[in-house]
């Protein structure tokens, strides 16, 4: 679990996204790190797991035009990075394919990823800031927007102190939780929850959104990625490497039992 936050705005408080990412200290233990530019600015609370020591955010294209944060894991990473030929990425973190997948297919990039993920991309010769957001949802990504800037955070607690002011309760959120027992959206009036499998891109004028296609990944591929690493000692976290061994083991005896009930044994 990571922490990212950062916005738009005509003049970039850099106290303000400090606030923000401490307030997020819990979910990235390990780091932290931001980046301002002359109206965007956005920034990380690590978690370290992949390339423990290089993989610090936000992670940036060759001449540091785009700048990217992410929470959560993207699978096909290793598969992403034969695809950017001719580009010089920095680690081996999955987060450093993004400013230059960005580069290469615009908003299309998301539909090409297959994981977990909050993902926040500056880009300073466009003029953009653009958001997306995995599509089951996994992680979460809050913001609010208006014609003078945009605002993010992976919680609440964490884009309290990028607001002007303390956003009132909401009734539809209240009204959502008695009925429903949870709340689709945000708590806060004028909150929103980016919704799974979209995107939005703010250029300082208007917000755009959309949703990206393309299917996620099937359990089984995804457990047998994950033993794989395990099994060639690719994840640097030996508590990493215990906890997927343990889940691998229990999928491999799940999967044993199902094929000896399918034949009858």
């Amino acid at each position: 679990m990571c922490g990212i936050a950062g916005g738009w705005s005509e003049r970039p408080d850099p106290a303000r996204l400090e606030r923000a990412l401490e307030a997020m200290r819990h979910r990235g233990p390990d780091s932290g790190g931001s980046f301002v530019s002359k109206r965007g600015f956005l920034g990380a609370r690590r978690l370290a797991i992949l390339d423990v020591e290089r993989g610090g955010q936000p992670v940036f294209n060759e001449d540091r035009s785009v700048a990217a944060v992410l929470n959560g894991e993207i699978y096909n990473f290793d598969i992403l990075r034969r695809e950017l030929q001719g580009h010089a990425l920095t680690s081996d973190c999955d987060t450093d394919v993004l400013p230059h997948l960005w580069e290469e297919f615009g908003v299309d990039m998301f539909a090409r990823l297959r994981g977990m993920f909050a993902i926040a991309i500056l880009d300073t010769r466009r003029g953009e800031l653009v958001l997306a957001r995995d599509r089951l949802g996994k992680k979460p990504l809050f913001f609010t927007s208006d014609r003078d800037g945009l605002a993010f955070a992976s919680d609440l607690r964490g884009l309290r102190p990028l607001l002007a002011s303390e956003p009132a309760l909401s009734r539809d959120a209240v009204f959502d939780f008695l009925s429903l027992g949870y709340v689709p959206g945000s708590i806060l009036e004028g909150i929103d929850a980016l919704p799974p499998g979209e995107w939005a891109r703010f250029d300082g004028r208007a917000l755009a959104r959309g949703r990206f296609l393309g299917g996620a990944p099937a359990p089984s591929i995804i457990m047998k990625r994950k033993w794989e690493e395990v099994l060639d000692g690719r994840s640097p976290i030996p508590e990493h490497s215990a906890l997927l061994g343990r889940i691998a083991l229990v999928y491999c005896l799940r999967s044993a039992g199902s094929l000896s009930a399918h034949r009858g044994l």
